[in-house]
């Protein structure tokens, strides 16, 4: 049975293609910076604003954040390194500066 494939195919005349090997893997994209996401500048924010209206709770601010005081100390370099992040996060507590305690909406 065999032979009579080999016969059928092969005997042809036309060639059989080589086997072609696996392909390489794609390479791997290494960040040297961790990559600051929209979540995470809205994240900040939140967190500022609600540090400015009660900076005594400091500690459970972060908590209910799930933030530690390094995380949130990196998470504020990271924003500062990146000018994009950096001027929304400027911009949403210079626009929260404007408006009245009183008039805000609680988070």
């Amino acid at each position: 049975m065999i032979g009579l494939l080999t016969v059928l195919l092969g005997g042809c005349g036309a060639p059989v293609p080589p086997e072609q090997p696996n392909p390489p893997p794609a390479p791997l994209l290494v960040f040297s910076e961790p990559v600051l996401v929209a979540a995470d500048v809205e994240l900040a924010i939140a967190v500022a604003l609600e540090l400015q209206r009660s900076p005594q709770q400091h500690a459970s601010v972060l908590e209910a954040h799930a933030l530690t005081s390094e995380r949130w100390e990196d998470l504020l370099v990271e924003i500062a390194s990146d000018p994009q992040a950096s001027k929304r996060y400027a911009a949403a507590l210079e626009a929260a500066q404007a408006v009245p305690v009183e008039a805000s909406a609680p988070l």
